[in-house]
């Protein structure tokens, strides 16, 4: 004589309302010895179980609530800064993250300074037409354009060929040098003005 075993599994609805689903299992045995059994206490467990995902989908609900458009909204509303937890945005993330100089170049005393620049904490002359110019964060993951120009609102200064890199040994600098360009004396470095822009 062949018997039908039964199990029944507790699951949780939406709104935390407990739904009881009957799931009924055909299992076949020449003997009651092999039935399978679901104790009370299994049944509680998967309960629990069910309760705390529903409880985390709806937490993840309302903190991504201000970043769903409501309706008549245009865009979402965004978090405001109290709900972002402490240390979650550093004051430097908010900033511009555009790092700039504007810096002149020459061989005599004071000649090379940091006009004005954004992030950018010095300048140093190596030699003729060879600069770096360091900035309060690291910036070898970045890229770098520079370009001859007028530090203020003057005549443009003479054209000038430019090359960047990164400094080595030291992440937060950036290596340019400023050139002659046409003939005669075409790539020769030269000391002039120059913009500088690293863009993270």
């Amino acid at each position: 004589m062949r018997r039908h075993g039964w199990l029944t599994v507790a699951a949780v609805g939406a709104a935390g309302a407990v739904i009881g689903v009957g799931v009924s299992m055909g299992v076949r045995s020449a003997d009651a010895s092999s039935q399978v059994r679901v104790t009370p206490t299994q049944l509680l467990i998967n309960q629990r179980i069910s309760q705390a995902g529903v409880r985390r989908s709806n937490q993840a609900l309302t903190l991504l609530a201000p970043l769903i458009a409501q309706p008549g909204q245009t865009a979402p509303a965004g978090w405001s800064s109290p709900q972002i937890a402490n240390g979650g945005v550093a004051p430097q993330d908010l900033q511009n993250p555009n790092l700039y100089a504007v810096v002149t170049g020459g061989a005599a005393a004071g000649a090379t300074k940091l006009v004005r620049g954004s992030g950018a904490t010095a300048v140093t002359r190596l030699g003729v037409g060879k600069y770096t110019v360091t900035f309060n964060k690291a910036v070898n993951a970045c890229a770098y354009v520079a370009s001859v120009g007028d530090p203020g609102s003057a005549a443009a200064v003479p054209p000038a060929a430019t090359s960047v890199s990164g400094l080595a040994g030291n992440a937060n600098g950036v290596v340019v040098q400023t050139a002659k360009v046409g003939a005669p004396g075409a790539g020769d470095l030269i000391d002039t003005t120059f913009h500088l822009v690293v863009d993270c």
